[in-house]
């Protein structure tokens, strides 16, 4: 038989059975609930194969993105094994990229078509896009944005809500200090890992966590203000002056040094001034003046991304400072609410351990610094 006749017979069979040879099922399950279990159900009814696309992979944990991309991977593991073991659900990380739908949305496609790939030299056809369909539910208009990137894909999308509670509901039960477990709408594998994490540490961490949000939220932010803050990059023989976060939100994550702007204060006045107070800048170098700092910024970056902060709308503005060679290496050490400071290089840093979005600021900053000649590129 020749190829192009096996490619038509095995094409014909699976029209037969199934609408597409792949789904792809993007989320965060954070955590996984019934819905999503319905999901991917009702998928794999439709596509032979299913890939799940694990959200936020590369974020740190936080009260939104609580749970690892391996811990998801298990309780999807658990939840399905058959399925997993066949070979018929497929479970892939799935990073969010900073300030770029469109990047993230091919990067999706691209992890995708390499799983049809392997799974048409498996089946002894060539996958392309008429064969592959979007699943997923269509909550609502801002959540489900993301659904009509994918124009190339066919829709096996759920129509009728699955579960009557969201994750975020589920989060919002789970992370206090009266937990409680919506054990009604959750697989028994996620209700067992649940009840396990609450003696894992970074529990404790993240229900402080979602306290001070609830706090700085219904204090400061109640009125939805627009908040602004100044954040700082000090460069100096290649190297980036950061800090670990020492407050509940973000606890012992890397971190700009930065801070709200008291009123009527200038950007970069602020940022000098968080500098200072979280690692001592230039009160344990006298040497080090304003004034030398200001004359040495190369780069300001406006960072206004709805959503990037939990406890409420807080606008940035990043300045970037490259110290000459020659001066001698700062001194600093951890003041204020910075657990600790140094002068790192930022690549050695896991992503999953940078703060709220600094990580996407700091490849920006990188990025423009290299346009400039300032560091090598490459």
């Amino acid at each position: 038989m020749t190829q192009a006749a096996l490619m038509e017979k095995t094409t014909a069979d699976v029209a037969q059975n199934f609408e597409f040879m792949i789904g792809g099922l993007p989320g965060r399950i954070e955590p996984l609930h019934d819905g999503h279990v319905g999901n991917v159900r009702a998928a794999l009814k439709r596509a032979k194969y299913l890939v799940f696309l694990v959200g936020s992979s590369n974020l740190a944990r936080s009260y939104k993105n609580p749970l690892t991309y391996e811990e998801r991977k298990l309780l999807i593991e658990q939840c399905f094994p058959a399925e997993v073991a066949e070979g018929r659900l497929i479970i892939r990380p799935m990073p969010d990229f900073f300030r770029d739908h469109e990047g993230w949305a091919e990067n999706t496609k691209r992890i995708v078509r390499e799983v049809a790939a392997e799974i048409g030299v498996r089946e002894g056809i060539e996958i392309d896009d008429s064969m592959i369909g979007l699943a997923g539910f269509r909550k609502d208009a801002a959540t489900s944005e993301y659904l009509d990137m994918f124009p190339e894909w066919g829709d096996i999308m759920l129509t009728e809500r699955v579960s009557k509670v969201d994750a975020t509901a589920i989060r919002e039960a789970y992370f206090r200090r009266d937990s409680v477990i919506l054990a009604e709408y959750l697989p028994a594998p996620v209700v067992a890992f649940l009840e396990r994490f609450r003696l894992n540490p970074a529990y404790a961490i993240l229900v402080r966590e979602r306290e001070n949000i609830d706090h700085i939220r219904e204090v400061y932010n109640k009125d939805d203000p627009q908040n602004y803050t100044g954040d700082i990059l000090v460069m100096h023989r290649g190297q980036f002056l950061m800090t670990r976060r020492g407050g509940d939100y973000g606890h012992d994550l890397w971190a700009f040094p930065g801070g709200i702007r008291d009123a009527g204060e200038d950007f970069l006045d602020c940022s000098l001034r968080e500098v200072d107070e979280e690692s001592g800048l230039t009160r344990l170098n006298p040497w080090l003046t304003i004034d030398i700092l200001k004359s040495n910024v190369v780069m300001e970056y406006y960072n206004d991304t709805p959503g990037r902060d939990l406890r409420g709308r807080y606008a940035t503005m990043l300045y970037v400072i490259v110290l000459p060679d020659w001066m001698e290496v700062p001194k600093v050490e951890p003041m204020d609410d910075a657990k600790h400071a140094e002068f790192v290089d930022p690549a050695l840093i896991p992503e999953t351990l940078w703060f709220c979005d600094h990580h996407g600021m700091y490849g920006v900053a990188i990025q423009r610094l290299k346009e400039m000649g300032l560091i090598q590129a490459g």
